[in-house]
């Protein structure tokens, strides 16, 4: 989309919202009103970690709702569970609101892409 040998694909919203920035990729559109797919996020730390310790500690601090909620600021990605919806919605930056899967523009026509439900 960026070289402009589409018109139309699928994308991360994060890719999407960064390319925005750039004045030649303005114009580049989420169609959340489309309808779209959202997949909840997963952490894991691969055996061996040689900072499996520090790797620990993130995980418990994104954990806290407020915290998950603060890092929407950073990447236009949702917050990571629907605890951390509720502090995020007066936390998250105006002009990420709508960039985001969790947005209410994009709730009114996502589908929740759950895997345990796909492995089945």
């Amino acid at each position: 989309m960026i070289r402009g040998d589409y018109d139309m694909c699928p994308a991360w919203n994060n890719r999407i919202w960064n390319a925005q920035q750039e004045d030649e990729h303005s114009l580049l559109y989420y169609c959340y009103e489309c309808g779209h797919i959202n997949q909840t996020g997963v952490y894991s730390i691969l055996k061996g970690s040689p900072n499996q310790e520090l790797a620990e500690l993130y995980m418990a601090w994104i954990g806290f709702p407020v915290n998950a909620a603060r890092i929407t600021n950073h990447i236009a990605y949702g917050p990571l569970s629907r605890e951390a919806a509720v502090p995020a919605e007066e936390m998250i930056y105006p002009e990420f609101t709508n960039a985001l899967p969790t947005s209410p523009v994009a709730m009114k026509r996502v589908v929740l892409l759950d895997r345990r439900v796909a492995e089945r």
